[in-house]
């Protein structure tokens, strides 16, 4: 699974992201991606069989901070 648009920007990124789009944000394995979602690291929500993270989850997670 591979995120078929690149992003150059945060704010091009839909508000609500997919395991496979997070896991190629932060470089990880989806297993991974979804095993912190489970531990409660990374704030999503379990829809059916998939999980769905909010993008300010995935920036609170890298400590982003954006310029003011």
């Amino acid at each position: 699974m591979k995120m078929t648009k690149q992003f150059t920007s945060w704010n091009q990124l839909p508000i609500i992201l997919d395991v496979p789009q997070v896991a190629c944000l932060l470089c990880l394995h989806p297993n991974t991606v979804t095993r912190l979602c489970r531990n409660g690291k990374l704030t999503g929500q379990k829809i059916g069989r998939e999980w769905r993270i909010n993008k300010s989850s995935v920036m609170q997670f890298m400590n982003y901070e954006e310029a003011v």
